[in-house]
């Protein structure tokens, strides 16, 4: 199992899936509309992609936390064995916000707990 965690602001995402004719979702607050999570993952899904050793990954949304004015989405992809590259493609808010861009500090590394142990990856691609 791989775990990835997308951060979003919380007024962006909701505008962007307003945009495509979601209702109103009222994210973190009293009101919050019951099919938000099914709203994310959906949304995720079209405009998120991770490939590993070539391969494109389907992921499970797991759920989501609030904290101050940004929505932490926890993703799960299954059967990632023996990784060696992965690339992404990032298309989460630019079409709607065109200076929204996908971003990789080349220093980091990934971290991925594989098997009980942790696999360190450097280059990370980002699409």
């Amino acid at each position: 199992i791989m775990e990835v965690s997308r951060i979003l602001n919380i007024e962006d995402v909701e505008e962007a899936l307003e945009a495509q004719g979601t209702p109103i979702l009222h994210m973190a607050t009293e009101k919050e509309y019951e099919e938000t999570d099914r709203y994310l993952m959906t949304y995720l899904d079209k405009n998120f992609e991770v490939k590993v050793n070539g391969e494109k990954k389907d992921f499970q949304f797991v759920g989501k936390e609030y904290k101050d004015d940004v929505v932490w989405c926890y993703l799960e992809f299954m059967d990632v064995t023996d990784p060696q590259t992965f690339s992404f493609r990032h298309k989460v808010l630019t079409g709607l916000f065109e200076a929204q861009k996908g971003r990789l500090v080349p220093e980091r590394v990934l971290y991925i707990l594989s098997d009980h142990k942790f696999l360190a990856i450097k280059g990370v691609g980002v699409e």
